[in-house]
């Protein structure tokens, strides 16, 4: 599976970006707005909500939380 993927690319970095984009997904839906941080971690495969803020916030430069409200703030 591994060689699979283009050099510099690899199946644990594809699963995270991925995971990733599902859970700025997740946050930015009106839909999912009455989920937690937590639980949208869990449905984006984070079993722990510290390892999933972690992630995010490498990734996005803000905690889920303060990235939703953000967009909250922002013109539609």
């Amino acid at each position: 599976l591994h060689r699979a993927f283009a050099p510099g690319e690899s199946f644990a970095r594809t699963l995270r970006r991925l995971r990733m984009e599902e859970a700025a997904r997740l946050l930015a839906s009106d839909r999912f707005a009455r989920l937690g941080v937590a639980e949208i971690g869990r449905r984006c495969g984070y079993l722990d909500a510290s390892h999933f803020v972690r992630h995010f916030r490498a990734g996005h430069g803000l905690t889920p939380g303060a990235w939703r409200r953000s967009l909250a703030g922002a013109p539609a």
